[in-house]
């Protein structure tokens, strides 16, 4: 009883999911068959025309004979005409009821996807209100720990970077070689934890990347210049142009496409900086590419706002 409950109710909410395709391919299939009980019915109604036919002729040959005078030969042929209009009508009823009812299952389809695209918009702008509010205030307090810790301190918590003492061998000016300890970052693990959900790394399957460590640094800081610029431009730029641009994929091997990348990014201050849009290239987790020791980049673009109201329905 309990597989029977379980199937039933998959059942159900396979309907309630698809009701919207059901109901279009159930009116359209349903206009197709009045159009063809339509067709039927217009050769049966050969038959009630040749009789209204004959019955109008009977009555003006009466008129004629003198057996009816003119005011009943022409409440005779009215009667026909009435006669004649309500047979076609049961004729072609069904055709006319099949129609009707098409055409209400597309409605009814229409407005039951049009109402969950409503419902879904509404809980997707609430969402958006409120990465946005989120972004805002971790912006905020990002800026605050920089002026209270410093940057270096701001990027090891950012990125999770791990610092870790290592022993060296070093030889001096008269050839004496000895051990030295040395503290450096680990950065195996860096990269994206928490409120890093912007950042990705610039490496190798990016379309512009190269293995030069020089190159690459040109190239990003040209599409820096190139996002402000189309900032300038257009008045908004999303966080998913910025990978777009700077060829980050995802698994599938194609470009980089997020929710969250599509509702977050930059509205132009005229009034503001011309260069509102800062990839990090210079932050300390990337000291060793800017001193062209390693040739990936870990780009993390800080989006300032939510652009979704600006992007044309």
């Amino acid at each position: 009883m309990s597989t029977f409950n379980e199937a039933t109710l998959e059942v159900a909410n396979t309907l309630r999911k698809d009701a919207p395709v059901i109901g279009i391919i159930f009116g359209i299939g349903t206009l197709i068959g009045s159009g063809v009980v339509a067709a039927m019915s217009a050769r049966k109604s050969d038959k009630v025309l040749t009789a209204h036919k004959y019955e109008i002729e009977d009555i003006k040959e009466a008129r004629k004979a003198g057996s009816i005078d003119e005011k009943t030969e022409k409440k005779e042929i009215t009667r026909q005409y009435g006669r004649t209009a309500w047979e076609l009508f049961k004729q072609f009823a069904p055709a006319i009821g099949m129609a009707v009812a098409g055409s209400a299952l597309i409605w009814l389809a229409y407005k039951c996807e049009h109402t969950r695209y409503l419902e879904e918009h509404d809980k997707f702008m609430a969402a958006s209100a409120a990465l946005a509010s989120t972004i805002a205030d971790f912006n905020g307090y990002r800026e605050r720990t920089r002026a209270r810790f410093g940057e270096e301190v701001d990027n090891e918590l950012l990125y999770d970077i791990q610092t870790e003492v290592v022993e060296e061998e070093v030889t001096d000016s008269k050839g004496k070689t000895k051990t030295v300890k040395k503290t450096v970052q680990n950065l195996d693990n860096a990269g994206l934890p928490g409120y890093g959900v912007y950042a990705k790394w610039f490496k190798k399957g990016c379309d512009p990347w190269e293995n030069n460590a020089e190159m690459n640094k040109y190239t990003l800081q040209c599409i820096e210049e190139r996002a402000n610029e189309i900032l300038k431009r257009d008045g908004k730029l999303s966080v998913n142009d910025i990978y777009e641009m700077c060829g980050i994929k995802d698994e599938f091997d194609q470009p980089l496409k997020t929710k969250a990348g599509q509702v977050m990014g930059w509205i132009y201050d005229p009034e503001g900086s011309d260069h509102q849009i800062d990839l990090g290239i210079f932050e300390p987790v990337n000291k060793a590419f800017v001193n062209k020791e390693v040739t990936d980049c870990l780009i993390n673009p800080m989006p300032e706002d939510n652009i979704w109201e600006l992007l044309e329905e």
